[in-house]
């Protein structure tokens, strides 16, 4: 398994942030997650005017969010989406 993210790791804000992140299998598949933390989620909420934010499940769709400080749950992430 190889984690490519798309942009530099050393400008993620960890609190407030989104990033596009390609996850490459050793059996030739990749996937492509945009990866952002709810504070971000709030954020684009209120730029766009929005009241609520719809997700379908994941099967479904390419994003995941994660806890603020994203950077400490991303191997649990991983593994979990490499298992599935």
């Amino acid at each position: 398994m190889r984690i490519e993210f798309v942009s530099p790791v050393e400008e993620i804000d960890p609190e407030n942030d989104n990033i596009d992140v390609f996850l490459h299998l050793e059996d030739g598949r990749t996937f492509s997650f945009l990866i952002a933390t709810p504070n971000n989620i709030y954020r684009c909420m209120d730029n766009e005017g929005l009241d609520r934010f719809i997700s379908y499940p994941p099967q479904y769709s390419s994003s995941a969010f994660l806890p603020n400080q994203w950077n400490e749950h991303c191997g649990t992430f991983w593994n979990q989406v490499r298992s599935d």
